[in-house]
């Protein structure tokens, strides 16, 4: 039986059970959310105990990143002076 790949898996995303313990013991609670390169969401998951509009925060951050075609690290850098 063929296993489904999902990007959680393949990237071993934090949030999916499978993606390790180190957030967990870091006491974070992380939301992660994969788009493509055209803003279409992939995936979007959250960890047990996440706020409920981090989900959303992530999308938008990751929406940003792939409308400038920039990663969201830069992002951070780039607006950093305009929001303070």
């Amino acid at each position: 039986m063929a296993r489904l790949r999902t990007p959680a898996v393949e990237f071993g995303c934090p949030a999916d059970d499978r993606g390790g313990t180190q957030p967990t013991q870091q006491g974070l609670r992380l939301a992660i959310a994969i788009l493509d390169s055209g803003g279409n969401v992939v995936l979007i998951t959250r960890m047990d105990g996440c706020n409920f509009l981090s989900p959303d925060i992530a999308r938008g951050k990751a929406f940003g990143a792939a409308a400038w075609k920039t990663p969201p690290a830069e992002l951070n850098a780039r607006f950093a002076g305009i929001l303070e």
